[in-house]
């Protein structure tokens, strides 16, 4: 699938040792839309590697944060208060980041990162850890991102309107994120309403910067550029 006159070289280039992420709420497409893009930027001559928040390798922290997270096991913790699971969470994030993704992008390779430190905000504010002690932990986080900032963030969403409850409290809280780290990253909001290979697509264009220069229909991305020059490097930490 290729969408664009580019030459492969040109894009391979351009993408070279960048961080790409995708987020929004649980059931919003993230995993299945970074394995097409994936093999669709292998096809352009990418060198890109697959990774997901908080991990789910065998023998690594975080696989065992995502059992505990999921009580896949529950004979091991029967309870765990929301500030402890978004700790160990950062953990298991700050492992990655040491151990696989900052390695990759020193070489050269771009990293499809499923999930961010967004999550931990979004669904510890929803179960209700307080924001300091959020701020706290993201601080600690930033620390070990070593300046490195995203090429973009994608905010998944599917229909609101097949959302209650919790998951609407978490679309709303991505929003409203989202929003304001637009003025840090660039951020594109990619409604996921479409077959894979569609939003593929959309994805595609925003990394390619092959934009509509007309105002974008509803189901096409809204691309909020960065109001800082695009040197991958600036502040994670959410200032809410």
């Amino acid at each position: 699938m290729k969408t664009t006159q580019l030459p492969d070289c040109t894009i391979a280039s351009a993408l070279s040792g960048r961080l790409i992420v995708f987020e929004g709420p649980d059931g919003s497409g993230k995993t299945t839309l970074v394995a097409a893009l994936a093999a669709a930027l292998r096809g352009y001559g990418v060198h890109c590697e697959r990774t997901a928040f908080p991990g789910c390798d065998d023998k690594t922290l975080g696989k065992l944060v995502h059992e505990i997270h999921h009580q896949t096991d529950n004979r091991r913790i029967e309870k765990i208060v929301p500030t402890s699971l978004q700790a160990l969470h950062v953990a298991a994030h700050i492992d990655a980041i040491e151990q696989r993704i900052l390695p990759a992008l020193r070489k050269g390779i771009c990293v499809l990162l499923d999930r961010f430190w967004w999550s931990t905000w979004v669904y510890g504010r929803v179960a209700g850890v307080s924001p300091k002690s959020l701020r706290l932990l993201l601080r600690l986080e930033q620390l070990h991102w070593a300046g490195i900032r995203p090429h973009v963030v994608f905010l998944l969403s599917r229909n609101t309107h097949l959302l209650s409850g919790p998951l609407l409290s978490v679309d709303h809280e991505y929003v409203r994120l989202a929003k304001q780290q637009a003025k840090l990253n660039k951020v594109a909001q990619l409604p996921n309403d479409h077959d894979v290979q569609t939003t593929c697509e959309l994805a595609l264009r925003v990394l390619l910067d092959r934009r509509p220069t007309r105002p974008p229909r509803p189901s096409r991305a809204l691309v909020v550029p960065s109001k800082h020059p695009d040197t991958g490097r600036g502040s994670h930490v959410p200032r809410l």
